[in-house]
């Protein structure tokens, strides 16, 4: 007599797979989403460095890029003065797509940094885009000088995958700061000087907030109660110390 399994033991194993296909392939799937945004953020560093390396060549120290006359211990400076980013962005094969950026785009931009950082950027009317070749967009580069023209940054924002979803700050849109010389003194925008208040920066580039969570143990007391601000800005020592890899820990469902 041939044996067989019966239809009620086909539908139950059936269930069972479908069962355990649900509960796994999510966490597959944005593994893999991770693992490939983790390739380009890595892939961009690396861009930029070989630029950024390439342009000190061609130019020499930044410490002697002139970029804006330091007025009342500040300058602020857009590429359209700032030497240095144009330097960087000259080293980099970039297009200007400034004008070709779509509205959704910038809707969805607008609407998360509201959500994430509580507004204040971007004001696309002075916002400038520039694309790789990979399909990345650098964007709001700007060149700060801090007390002194031999203290300077030139930060930015980059989303590591261009016009392509998620388009969220935490996932694929992260804003460094290439520090051009070092900061030592406290001064300067956003969280840099948290930064030179609690660890000094060499030159380098960094991600935005980079010194900044660890200083008050932000990452440490992550709960459902932190903000979507203070989970960002964890993230920054939580990529850059784990050589641009998403850790377990990392608060990826909240972005």
């Amino acid at each position: 007599m041939k044996k067989a399994f019966t239809l009620a033991e086909v539908l139950i194993t059936l269930a069972i797979v479908g069962i355990v296909a649900a509960l796994t392939i999510p966490t597959m799937v944005q593994n893999y989403e991770k693992k490939i945004l983790s390739v380009r953020i890595k892939k961009f560093v690396s861009t930029f460095n070989q630029a950024y390396k390439m342009a000190i060549a061609n130019y020499g120290d930044p410490i002697y890029w002139h970029d804006c006359t330091v007025q009342e211990g500040n300058s602020i400076c857009t590429t359209v003065t700032g030497a240095k980013s144009q330097k960087i962005l000259s080293s980099m094969k970039v297009t200007d797509i400034t004008d070709q950026i779509p509205e959704s785009y910038k809707q969805g931009i607008e609407e998360n940094f509201d959500e994430v950082m509580g507004g204040g950027w971007p004001i696309w009317e002075k916002t400038q885009c520039w694309q790789l070749a990979d399909g990345s967009f650098i964007l709001h580069m700007i060149d700060w000088t801090f007390k002194s023209s031999n203290e300077s940054v030139t930060t930015f924002i980059i989303d590591v995958n261009g016009i392509s979803k998620p388009n969220r700050l935490g996932k694929d849109i992260f804003q460094f700061a290439q520090v051009h010389t070092s900061l030592n003194e406290d001064g300067g925008p956003h969280s840099y000087n948290a930064w030179t208040t609690y660890e000094p920066l060499s030159q380098g580039l960094y991600l935005d907030g980079y010194g900044y969570s660890r200083s008050f143990n932000i990452c440490k007391n992550l709960d459902k109660t932190s903000t979507l601000g203070a989970k960002y800005h964890c993230t920054a020592d939580m990529l850059q110390t784990n050589g641009w890899e998403f850790p377990d820990n990392y608060p990826w469902d909240a972005f």
